[in-house]
């Protein structure tokens, strides 16, 4: 292989390996967070995006009371609930 090529070649790899540096490990993750009022803090995550976060946080309180809520109950642990970026 010719030393141009090689350092062309070695030039591409080098870009490649920060850009994916910069698309995936700089890039912002989201946990959700579950504050009770007994003072326990529940951490869940990563998630990849803000709409999965929302997403997850959103099913939680069917999930941790065992069935279908009212609208007032719903919105009563959705107030402990939020997502928080990590960055």
């Amino acid at each position: 292989m010719k030393p141009r090529y090689a350092a062309v070649l070695a030039a591409n790899i080098l870009v490649l390996g920060i850009l994916i540096y910069v698309f995936y490990v700089l890039r912002s993750r989201y946990y959700l967070i579950i504050v009770l009022p007994q003072k326990t803090v529940v951490q869940l995550g990563p998630f990849d995006s803000e709409y999965r976060c929302e997403a997850v946080r959103s099913g939680m309180p069917e999930l941790t009371a065992g069935g279908r809520l009212e609208e007032k109950d719903r919105g009563e642990i959705l107030k402990f609930m939020a997502c928080v970026p990590s960055r």
